[in-house]
């Protein structure tokens, strides 16, 4: 903020150039290790609801695939025995389902900040250039 006020102050092009290169420095700082987190987080949110639905889907199947063997219809299976496969098919759909609701709890506990107090009180201290304790309401 030392800049832009130096430049409003004092108007040449070289105080106007540091003033826009501060601005730009900022925004590519809240860039970088704001937005980037985020994303990051969200996508891997997104992973794990994916790997959930898969997991949960890919259960039944796999009950079909084994009840099938059970009834003496060749099928392709990947287990030994068709009551390994029933059991195979309860624990992928449980485990799906399991994650599935773990990602519901967590969404909010990761995507939400429990004190946003400190972030603002950073953001208003490269805004204005002085320590959070140094401002006044403006």
């Amino acid at each position: 903020m030392h800049l832009v006020k130096k430049a409003e102050n004092v108007r040449s092009c070289r105080n106007i150039f540091h003033a826009v290169i501060a601005t730009l420095g900022l925004g590519l700082f809240n860039l970088v290790f704001v937005l980037v987190p985020f994303i990051l987080l969200v996508l891997m949110l997104l992973f794990v609801f994916i790997m959930g639905v898969l997991f949960t889907i890919f259960g039944p199947v796999v009950f079909v695939y084994s009840v099938l063997q059970l009834l003496g219809m060749p099928s392709f299976a990947i287990w030994l025995s068709p009551l390994a496969g029933l059991f195979i098919s309860i624990g992928m759909t449980s485990f799906g389902l399991l994650l599935i609701i773990g990602d519901y709890y967590l969404a909010p506990v990761l995507l939400s900040r429990r004190d946003p107090v400190p972030q603002m009180e950073y953001q208003r201290y490269h805004r204005h250039g002085a320590f959070p304790h140094e401002l006044t309401e403006t």
